[in-house]
């Protein structure tokens, strides 16, 4: 017996892989222009909130560990950008 994969089963499929996310973090400090950061290596989410609360954490850390160095952060966003695969 073949297994076939039914047209609505292919559907979902692509429409879960064309709902894909990534984290965007943008910090701005004084003397300096604002900076995109991005995971290296890039990870995919599938699902907003999930890749939100991921680039939240990654922003906290990010304007954490500057200020430790001494930078005044003027402002920051965390956001997620999301991008078709198919």
């Amino acid at each position: 017996m073949m297994l076939v994969r039914k047209p609505f089963v292919i559907y979902l499929e692509r429409k879960r892989l064309d709902n894909m996310w990534k984290v965007l973090v943008i910090i701005c400090m004084v003397g300096y222009d604002c900076t995109a950061f991005q995971q290296s290596p890039i990870q995919f989410y599938h699902s907003y909130d999930e890749c939100i609360s991921v680039a939240i954490e990654k922003e906290n850390l990010l304007i954490f560990k500057y200020a430790e160095h001494g930078y005044y952060i003027t402002d920051s966003k965390a956001t997620c950008k999301q991008l078709p695969i198919t």
